[in-house]
């Protein structure tokens, strides 16, 4: 069995290469490395060259693609390009355990966990470049709706997900005009409807969250990208949550809506709680503004 690990990058020359080195490592060879350029425009390219000339054992298995069209869509583009029966998603800033695509392997193949039609997950832990926990799960190897587990329980953030390749190609991220950018979790949540999970305590790789990364600049992207970040809040509110979660979900939908010129009416028309749409629209507006000032939005 192959995995197939995609990477998107976009200026990370540096981040890259020390993700390459860790993939070098790996006690398992049984891997393909998709890397999706988005038309970077510094020296990304010669780091590509590094990686083509090197020595490594598995340089005839890594794929080098290009487009245009921000994160998510390199991401469709990876994965219809994929050989592996699963994948992983890895971004340049993390670096894999040498163990990594053995743990994964390992898990996917207990009890025919591959053959299982209804399983379409298994997630990981995921680590800081410390070694410290970023993301905990809970309990060990327990499978459940991948939405009502993750969402009920507040396990909110990243964490290192492996899928069937099968059910990613079904679950394809959409085109929103002039956005280049959709949380995983838009299609996450998608999957999590129709498949289980298996949550898994262990790690597979460490991130680093680097300040010319997604996660640093996630306010702005959001912004940048209001449609998207409005429909994934409204998708959200369609879950239950905590009520901590729903509260910060009417919010980020409220923001957006009205970063979208979307009407007070419809607004209340598609909120879910009316009472607390009603407590939070003047909070909601006032970071609106506050958001719109400091990125100097007309």
């Amino acid at each position: 069995m192959i995995v197939s690990i995609i990477t998107t990058v976009y200026n990370r020359k540096a981040k890259m290469l020390r993700l390459f080195e860790s993939l070098e490592k790996q006690t398992n060879k049984n891997f393909e490395w998709i890397i999706v350029d988005d038309k970077s425009n510094d020296d990304t390219y010669e780091g590509l060259k590094i990686i083509e000339e090197s020595s490594c054992n598995f340089k005839r298995r890594i794929k080098y693609l290009q487009q245009n069209s921000g994160k998510h869509i390199a991401l469709n583009y990876g994965i219809q390009m994929a050989n592996g029966e699963i994948t992983i998603i890895v971004d340049s800033d993390e670096v894999a355990y040498p163990e990594m695509i053995s743990r994964v392997l390992q898990q996917w193949e207990i009890s025919g966990r591959v053959s299982d039609q209804q399983l379409g997950v298994i997630v990981f832990e995921r680590f800081s470049s410390d070694g410290s926990p970023l993301r905990k799960v809970p309990h060990d190897n327990v499978r459940a709706n991948l939405v009502e587990y993750r969402y009920g329980n507040g396990l909110m953030g990243d964490y290192a997900e492996t899928f069937k390749t099968s059910v990613l190609r079904k679950h394809v991220f959409p085109r929103f005009k002039d956005e280049k950018f959709l949380s995983e979790d838009y299609v996450w949540i998608d999957i999590g409807k129709v498949y289980d999970a298996i949550f898994i305590q262990q790690g597979i790789y460490t991130s680093r969250y680097d300040e010319d990364g997604l996660t640093f600049n996630s306010k702005r992207i959001m912004w940048d990208n209001p449609i998207g970040t409005m429909k994934l809040a409204e998708k959200r509110l369609s879950l239950k949550t905590p009520i901590y979660w729903k509260l910060k979900f009417i919010v980020v939908y409220m923001i957006f809506s009205f970063r979208n010129n979307v009407s007070i009416v419809s607004i209340f028309r598609k909120a879910p709680n009316k009472l607390f749409s009603m407590l939070l629209i003047l909070p909601s507006y006032f970071v609106y503004r506050v958001m719109k000032s400091r990125f100097k939005v007309s």
